[in-house]
Parts: C-alpha cells; sequence; structure tokens
C-alpha cells in the first residue's frame, strides 16, 4: 500500500521536467540545512554517475527548496538536472523540504536544533505575533520540535545558541564539529 505523501496532504502540485536552466538560487530553507560533508558529496557525484539522477530537485519560484548538493554535483558532472516544480503555498513547499532532508539526512542533534530554532524565531520585520503582511508567522517551538523528532527543551537550547552565542561557536555545531551538549556548556561558561 503507498503511502501519501506531504505533497497530498497539502493539496501541492508537482511536475517533474529536465532544465536547461543552470542558474538557481538557493531558498533560505534549503540554506539552513547543513552542507553535506566531503565524502558525502563524493559519494552523490559516483552516484550520479552510476545510477543518474534519481530524485529530482524540488523548486518553488525559481528557488530551490531541497536538492542545492544533487544540483551542484549535476553541474559539476556535465549532467542535465531534473526538477520537480512545487505549486502550491511557499509553506507547503517548505515543510516538505524539511521532512525530506529529515528522513535523508543525518543530522546531528545539535544541527536539529539550530535548524528547528531558526524556524521558531521571528525575523526582521516580523510583528510581535510573528506574521508579516501575507507571510505566516513562524513555527513554535513544539511544531519544529515535533518537525524535527526532537524535544521542546532541545528547540529551546537551539535558540539559546542563535541568540547568545559567538558565530564561531553555531558554525562548529552547523558542521556537526561540536556538539549541542558542548556548545551550551561552553556558552553557560562563558557567561559565568
Amino acid at each position: 500500500m503507498k503511502k501519501s505523501s506531504s505533497v497530498a496532504r497539502n493539496s501541492a502540485k508537482t511536475s517533474v521536467t529536465r532544465s536547461i536552466k543552470s542558474a538557481y538560487a538557493i531558498d533560505p530553507c534549503c540554506a539552513a540545512i547543513p552542507p553535506m560533508h566531503h565524502d558525502d558529496y563524493q559519494s552523490l557525484k559516483a552516484s550520479l554517475l552510476r545510477n543518474g539522477q534519481l530524485e529530482p530537485i524540488l523548486v518553488f519560484e525559481d528557488r530551490i527548496v531541497d536538492g542545492r548538493h544533487r544540483f551542484s554535483a549535476c553541474n559539476e558532472l556535465g549532467i542535465k538536472p531534473m526538477f520537480k516544480q512545487f505549486i502550491g503555498t511557499y509553506e507547503a513547499a517548505k515543510s516538505m523540504a524539511f521532512a525530506i532532508n529529515i528522513n535523508r539526512r543525518h543530522l546531528t542533534m545539535g544541527q536539529k536544533a539550530l535548524v528547528a530554532a531558526k524556524l521558531t524565531m521571528p525575523s526582521p520585520g516580523e510583528r510581535k505575533n510573528g506574521s508579516r503582511a501575507g507571510i505566516p508567522a513562524a513555527l513554535t517551538q513544539v511544531e519544529a520540535a515535533s518537525l524535527f523528532g526532537i524535544s521542546r527543551d532541545t528547540v529551546q537550547r537551539g535558540c539559546a545558541l542563535l541568540r547568545e552565542a559567538d558565530p564561531a561557536l553555531i558554525e562548529e555545531v552547523r558542521t556537526a564539529s561540536c556538539g549541542l551538549h558542548a556548545a551550551i556548556e561552553s556558552l553557560k561558561s562563558n557567561k559565568g
């Protein structure tokens, strides 16, 4: 029995095409997911050469919301990339991209905490209730925790890092060079 996809649940549509367009902007939701490690990227390229592109790159309004590494690898290898145009709301596209990455990527607890925290923190220009003209409010911490399969406390730790930590420490957690617990301990010791 086939599982229903988030595309169906969100009443959104997609269409798969091969495109000659060589430049797409990377959407902020895609950029929020930590980059692949070098060895994983090399494995992706080897797989593309051996098997071709098995998963299309998800695009919303000419921005890549999922698949920046596939896009880059296809371009490096001279393979014409396959795209899936997402038709629906930006929130549905973003939700689909995060769901895909959470299940596909092996993110550390710290990486999940940072991405979840980014989804809960208001962006510049947002009102106190978290909304902007025509743009829905950020996720609640409970919603982000549920989306990433982590606790609300973990999301709160990610928020604390984003608000208070040195950018170098945040980058260490983002690239999995430092764990969440160690980063929080470092933050506490620097305060105290």
